[in-house]
């Protein structure tokens, strides 16, 4: 199910204003995309050092996204951010003085979502999605079902997660190929 558009771009530490403050320094940067209703990020880069956070919030402050800390950092720097409500999102990394510099990020594409996910009707994604409240017999099922964004970042899939008993009940999340197969 594709929500956005994904707008390739280059927007690193060097974009955005750095301020000083007492225990470090803090990076702002605001993107807006007028007409959005969410925007999300994918990071080619992030490297994040012990103690620095990254924030990401919209305008009106009713949605923030983080801490992201040292946790997050993956080997390949790859990072996918949580869909931020509104047409404007503002990002905040906060190094204390001890890293100062040492931080990495690179922004690749921002996903601009045409699609409203946060309204009651949009969570009926497809015509063929069945509302689980409508069966209750499958209650305890349903609690192993998600919906996961697509490494695109413009694309939703549903998937379930599964336990294999016969290998000391190792979990697998089980979801159709064209999902993976990008």
């Amino acid at each position: 199910f594709r929500f956005g558009k994904r707008f390739y771009v280059n927007i690193s530490l060097k974009n955005g204003t750095w301020s000083k403050i007492d225990s470090g320094r803090v990076w702002s940067l605001s993107i807006i995309s007028p007409g959005a209703y969410s925007l999300n990020f994918v990071l080619d880069t992030l490297f994040l050092p012990d103690g620095a956070m990254l924030y990401i919030f919209n305008n009106k402050g009713t949605m923030i996204y983080g801490p992201v800390t040292s946790k997050q950092n993956l080997k390949k720097g790859l990072f996918l951010t949580d869909l931020i409500k509104g047409n404007k999102a503002i990002f905040y990394l906060y190094e204390p003085f001890n890293v100062e510099g040492q931080s990495r990020l690179h922004i690749s594409k921002v996903i601009h979502a045409y699609r409203n996910l946060f309204e009651t009707d949009a969570n009926q994604i497809a015509s063929c999605e069945q509302d689980v409240a409508c069966y209750p017999d499958w209650i305890n099922e349903s609690k192993a079902v998600a919906l996961v964004l697509l490494s695109t970042g413009d694309a939703l899939c549903s998937g379930s997660l599964v336990n294999n008993t016969a290998q000391n009940y190792r979990a697998y999340f089980l979801t159709a190929f064209h999902c993976i197969d990008l």
